[in-house]
């Protein structure tokens, strides 16, 4: 469990970023959002060692030998911007639906 001060202030963050992820929604185009959630994908996936390293082994451990090591990593990259889009376009739907 996190401590007080440390759970309060990972809560402001996180709600600040969803607050300054609405108003982008809305005033930002689409498009540009797209772009963004994909430039976050690249950047999270190669920041975050241990999501990366899991997702590629996963993506080995189902495919086998059918798949090599730049094919799984491409596919773990793809469905992380995948991931990303969709969390966008959920966000264009819900502030669309105001």
């Amino acid at each position: 469990m996190t401590a007080w001060p440390l759970g309060r202030v990972l809560f402001l963050t996180t709600w600040m970023g969803f607050w300054v992820g609405r108003l982008a929604v809305r005033v930002l185009p689409r498009q540009w959002l797209i772009r963004f959630a994909d430039l976050m994908a690249q950047i999270g996936f190669y920041c975050f060692r241990h999501f990366r390293t899991r997702s590629v082994a996963n993506i080995k451990a189902v495919f086998g030998e059918t798949q090599n090591g730049t094919a799984a990593e491409d596919i773990a990259r793809r469905s992380l911007m995948n991931f990303l889009r969709s969390c966008t376009e959920i966000a264009v739907a819900m502030e669309a639906s105001d």
